[in-house]
């Protein structure tokens, strides 16, 4: 196949291709003086109140000379073309913002040694208004946002840029991120920064994109909290590089806590409410049934010669000796006065012990090394799920055995329950809207502990509750 004979380069096609493009460009020489523009350079000078004679053979130096007095941008200008005269550098580039009327527009310059002619210079001017206005509204998208951009190295956590919010956010500047290379983690509120930074570590390791949210130190000391969203940047199997987002949710998180202390006090207030009438039912009405069963045994005495009248009177005393009964196993399951008087531990002995003496059911139990001095709202919520539990697998399990196991360990109280029963299906449950083990899940929630069900049809159910000692 034959070939197709190159077009010779003659000055016509020269100066077509340098027309063609979307640039300003003009030909120095080495005093300064324009030897030769394109056609761009003379529109450009055109829009501009220039004139197309005007404009060869005048000195570009001598412009930006009367201009630099009133202009830094002339000033920096020129300082850039003689650097690349002089030999000084082999480029320079520079933006500025030349606004047209009625339009705002930024242009860069760039200055290149003229090949083959010593000290000769190519100017060239490009038009860069798009990409300006659209780092403009990238910029006042992220004002907009209260969130702070951010990269890091990795794995050292380094912060190497973060976006000008961080002042308004944290109170420290941006630039103080970059320059303080310990600054992020001696922020991280103190109770946050062991869990974070192992957090934070173990993602970075896996080279795995992560979300968590944290509190962090403000310059001024107060507590602000963040939603950290991480991307991992890895290479060959190694994080290099993260990239993140650090979105300020304080308010929400202060409003969850207006709307948790509310849920705590209606708790408080119900638990209130059951002990109050725990105590009723035991101090008053149990003292009245007492007093009954004491008064028939007095009057069973006088038929004693009388067997029909001392059958019928002891048949009375053993239904208020029912009655007595029930009134205490009501009153002990509205509210156990060994919670308040023995500790947790005490309480859920006694509760297995009650369920188990009534129930065709073996609760084994085991309690380890449980405070007395509990805090009140955490013994009381642990307290009602092993009741919940327990009522639940009496009611709906068909178990045959039980087995609760309390502990407490180096940083948490444990609360684990199960049994053999026939298990269910726990998304099931979930989506019936069943209020046993939503109830259970927004007690832990308020002492800040975690609900975990596992169960399966047919293979028994097992559940553990979590709260932090502190």
């Amino acid at each position: 196949m034959s070939g197709i004979a190159p077009r010779p380069v003659t000055q016509e096609l020269h100066n077509a291709i340098l027309s063609s493009l979307d640039l300003n460009i003009a030909i120095l020489d080495g005093s300064g003086v324009i030897v030769d523009v394109n056609e761009g350079w003379r529109r450009f000078a055109e829009g501009n109140g220039g004139s197309k004679v005007a404009l060869i053979g005048q000195n570009y130096f001598d412009v930006c000379r009367r201009a630099a007095p009133t202009s830094p941008d002339a000033r920096k200008v020129l300082e850039g073309m003689l650097a690349v005269c002089r030999g000084a550098t082999s480029r320079f580039q520079y933006g500025y913002r030349c606004d047209a009327p009625g339009e705002p527009r930024w242009y860069v310059l760039t200055v290149v040694p003229l090949a083959g002619v010593d000290q000769g210079l190519v100017v060239v001017h490009q038009n860069n208004t798009e990409t300006q206005l659209a780092v403009a509204r990238y910029g006042e998208l992220l004002d907009s946002v209260r969130a702070i951009i951010w990269r890091a190295e990795a794995p050292g956590f380094q912060t190497t840029f973060a976006s000008k919010q961080a002042i308004d956010i944290l109170g420290f500047p941006a630039e103080m991120w970059a320059r303080d290379p310990g600054l992020w983690q001696r922020q991280i509120h103190p109770d946050d920064r062991d869990w974070a930074l192992a957090l934070s570590a173990k993602a970075v390791r896996e080279c795995r994109d992560h979300v968590f949210e944290y509190r962090m130190l403000g310059a001024d000391g107060r507590i602000v909290w963040l939603r950290n969203i991480v991307k991992v940047i890895a290479a060959s199997g190694a994080a290099q590089e993260l990239v993140g987002v650090s979105i300020d949710i304080t308010d929400r998180k202060r409003a969850e806590e207006a709307r948790d202390e509310f849920a705590r006090a209606l708790l408080y207030a119900h638990e209130q409410e059951r002990a109050f009438i725990a105590r009723e039912l035991h101090d008053d009405l149990g003292q009245t049934v007492a007093l009954l069963a004491l008064k028939l045994t007095a009057l069973g005495r006088h038929f004693e010669g009388a067997p029909e009248r001392s059958a019928d009177v002891a048949a009375l005393a053993s239904i208020v000796d029912k009655v007595a009964t029930d009134l205490r196993r009501v009153s002990h399951g509205l509210h156990p006065s060994s919670l308040d008087l023995l500790g947790l531990g005490a309480a859920i002995r006694q509760l297995c012990d009650g369920l188990a003496q009534h129930q065709p059911i073996s609760i084994e139990y085991e309690v380890r090394d449980i405070p007395r001095d509990l805090d009140r709202a955490v013994a009381i919520c642990l307290y009602r799920v092993a009741q919940e539990c327990l009522r639940n697998i009496l009611k709906h399990s068909h178990a045959t055995a039980a087995r609760v196991h309390l502990a407490r360990g180096e940083a948490d109280i444990r609360l684990q329950i199960s049994d053999d029963g026939v298990g269910f299906d726990p998304g099931a449950a979930a989506r019936t809207g069943g209020l046993g083990l939503a109830s259970m899940e927004e007690r832990l929630r308020l002492v800040r502990g975690t609900f975990v069900v596992k169960s399966s049809l047919g293979l028994g159910t097992q559940i553990e509750a979590t709260v932090p000692l502190r």
